[in-house]
């Protein structure tokens, strides 16, 4: 991942923590259109995030019982901020 973000921002001379970003824009926009249900039912973006690996994963495993999901920790040292650990195969 680290290299794939690295090539991003030397191709488009744009900061890695831009990349990053824009990257979360895209990828949460794409979380409302599919799991609508998900994020209405979250009071914040931090409820829904934190709800990805005990609730969302736990359905995909029922469906895709031989899946290797990741795993996430979640940390929230302040009420802005949300530091999510991903652990992966």
């Amino acid at each position: 991942m680290k290299c794939l973000v690295t090539t991003v921002s030397q191709h488009t001379n744009q900061p890695v923590p831009d990349v990053l970003r824009e990257f979360g824009r895209y990828l949460f926009q794409t979380f409302v259109v599919s799991y609508q249900h998900f994020i209405v039912a979250a009071p914040d973006a931090f409820s829904f995030l934190n709800s990805v690996h005990d609730y969302i994963h736990v359905e995909v495993k029922k469906l895709y019982a031989d899946a290797e999901l990741p795993h996430f920790y979640m940390e929230r040292p302040d009420a802005q901020t949300l530091r999510m650990v991903y652990e992966s195969n």
